[in-house]
């Protein structure tokens, strides 16, 4: 044979097809008994009846239309068969039929016996399970099992055993050599086709090695091997533009990345086609460069790559923020814990674009503790706290994030907009203690109800004191609202806020005229009366009881006067009871 094709492996997987046979040439007896004459002499018993030549029409039953398969099966042109016998070789065919292959080979054998120049042979088999096919051809030719000897007399046999034939598993992978375009048509425009639609059709006979051989290097050996061949004749090539052409382009991508490298290129699968197109598609994800990766095949990129291919992976998801909106790449993203993992530990050390990007895709698809890990990490950074986590933070309790972030989530918080109960308790102790707290805090004072306001009074932040957190509270709030919190404050709070105007009128300095333990203590008077809310006639009472210092003094004085005035008269009683003689008896 001339050229070169996929060969056999050196230590072949091989698997055995069983084919029928058919034989066909000049002889001195043929099978239908008409005498001598070109006619069939060798046909098995499982030989399709719907490939027997010789219908009204002149094709085969079942072939497809527009297919002459009984020319196929019984011509040789002149030309090809009165050529010199030296020069006489095997022309070859390979169709598609009824679901199996046909192979056909044919050769000029010379003059007979009898002086008859002309004859010629033809051995077909058929395949019913389509194993075998265009690549099988030089191995069927040059190992033999096509009988294309000259065999005048041999006796017809209508019931010849089929055919048994180890096909390889896969064909052993050969440098082939870049054709030109034209060995399929003479309007080729370069080594990529135009391939053409139908059989292929070389310019001449001796070319088809070469066309096979080159189309294995842009197609998957599996399929070249079902492309229909006819070799059979010099004839014009008759191929144009058409399906395969748009195969070869389907695989150029794959073919470009070095698809023809790796052993399944040329397997024998029999695969659909379209597998095949998903097998060089999935190639072409998996060895391209991963910026130019489609969305969906990412996941599998990822799970197939190495380390260092994990990292491009990562990064490149972090470059589409986009697919964090789209319900399937978050569930693709939640059964890889470590892409996951890999983005939050990412994010801090990127941009702020990665680190933006790293929050859309943990707020969509990590759970409340990677929400928490990756927004305190990003926290100290330029980018700050991203908008994008903001919603599922603010879903958790104040409690179980750091205090850093809790408080910076609370800043962004606003008191005039709805927000769950545990982050107004939470705003209201920061704005109770004077600390950094959500916008519009005096509105969410005011809308707060007693009890979450009692609650923040007491669950103010370390080192608030009640005093400021009073002070707060008693801004926001009419007079009447904070006497009734006053009332409903525990023990401790109260204590500390009536001892607050009595501790400062105690340690006030003493005005002009203060004596000490005067009148400095009756200064808590009136702030008491503010606090508990009093009308003013309570605490002008009071200190119109306690009257002025002045009279005061006075009052003392007179008292002390009127004290020693009563003792000096009790003395003087005393002595006068002593001195004076008792009464005598009766006589």
């Amino acid at each position: 044979m001339t050229g070169t094709v996929p060969a056999r492996s050196a230590t072949p997987e091989l698997r055995t097809v069983v084919c029928a046979q058919w034989r066909y040439t000049w002889a001195e007896r043929r099978l239908d008994g008409r005498g001598a004459g070109f006619g069939v002499v060798v046909r098995s018993v499982d030989w399709p009846a719907g490939l027997e030549p010789g219908q009204a029409d002149g094709t085969v039953t079942g072939a497809r239309a527009g297919l002459d398969l009984a020319d196929l099966l019984t011509h040789l042109s002149a030309a090809a068969r009165r050529g010199p016998d030296e020069h006489a070789v095997p022309l070859v065919a390979h169709r598609r039929v009824g679901g199996g292959s046909l192979l056909v080979a044919k050769r000029a054998v010379g003059t007979d016996g009898a002086g008859r120049p002309g004859n010629y042979c033809v051995h077909a088999l058929y395949d019913p399970t389509g194993t075998l096919g265009s690549l099988d051809l030089p191995a069927l030719v040059d190992g033999g099992v096509f009988r294309l000897e000259r065999d005048v007399d041999v006796d017809p046999d209508g019931e010849a055993d089929a055919v048994r034939v180890a096909a390889p598993v896969r064909w052993r992978v050969e440098p082939a050599p870049e054709i030109d375009g034209d060995a399929g048509s003479d309007d080729a425009t370069g080594p990529h086709g135009p391939w053409g639609s139908g059989p292929l059709r070389p310019d001449r006979y001796e070319d088809w090695p070469q066309l096979l051989a080159g189309l294995t290097r842009r197609l998957p050996a599996d399929l070249v091997n079902r492309l229909e061949v006819d070799a059979t004749d010099d004839r014009e090539g008759g191929a144009r533009p058409g399906a395969i052409d748009d195969a070869v382009a389907r695989f150029a991508d794959a073919v470009e990345l070095g698809i023809t490298d790796h052993d399944v290129w040329w397997q024998r699968l029999s695969r659909p086609v379209p597998d095949w197109e998903r097998e060089a598609e999935r190639f072409v994800m998996m060895t391209q460069p991963v910026s130019k990766v489609a969305d969906g095949w990412l996941w599998a990129r990822w799970d197939e790559a190495t380390a260092r291919g994990r990292t491009l992976v990562t990064n490149e998801l972090l470059r589409r923020p986009r697919l964090a909106a789209d319900a399937d790449a978050v569930t693709e993203l939640r059964r890889r814990r470590p892409l996951l993992d890999a983005m939050i530990d990412t994010a801090p050390r990127g941009t702020a674009r990665t680190r933006t990007a790293a929050a859309r895709w943990v707020g969509a698809a990590g759970d409340d503790q990677d929400v928490v890990d990756l927004a305190a990490a990003l926290l100290p950074t330029d980018t700050g706290l991203p908008t994008q986590l903001r919603p599922r933070l603010q879903t958790l309790e104040p409690d179980r994030l750091p205090l850093p972030l809790a408080r910076t989530v609370a800043e962004q918080l606003d008191g005039a907009e709805p927000m769950a109960a545990a982050w107004r308790r939470w705003c209201l102790s920061l704005h109770l203690a004077r600390q950094p707290t959500c916008a519009h805090a005096e509105q969410l004072v005011r809308s707060s109800p007693d009890d979450e306001l009692i609650a923040a009074l007491r669950a103010r932040p370390a080192g608030a004191s009640v005093d400021t957190a009073w002070d707060q509270l008693a801004d926001a709030v009419p007079t009447t609202r904070a006497a009734a919190l006053f009332a409903r404050s525990d023990p401790e709070t109260a204590e500390a806020l009536l001892r607050r105007p009595l501790d400062a009128a105690v340690t006030a300095p003493a005005g002009p005229g203060d004596t000490v333990g005067s009148a400095g203590p009756l200064r808590w008077i009136p702030q008491l009366a503010r606090t508990l809310d009093w009308a003013d006639w309570p605490a002008g009472l009071l200190l119109r009881l306690a009257g002025s210092e002045q009279a005061l003094r006075r009052q003392r004085r007179a008292l002390l006067i009127a004290v020693a005035v009563l003792l000096v008269a009790v003395v003087v009683l005393a002595v006068l009871l002593a001195v004076l003689p008792g009464p005598t008896a009766p006589r």
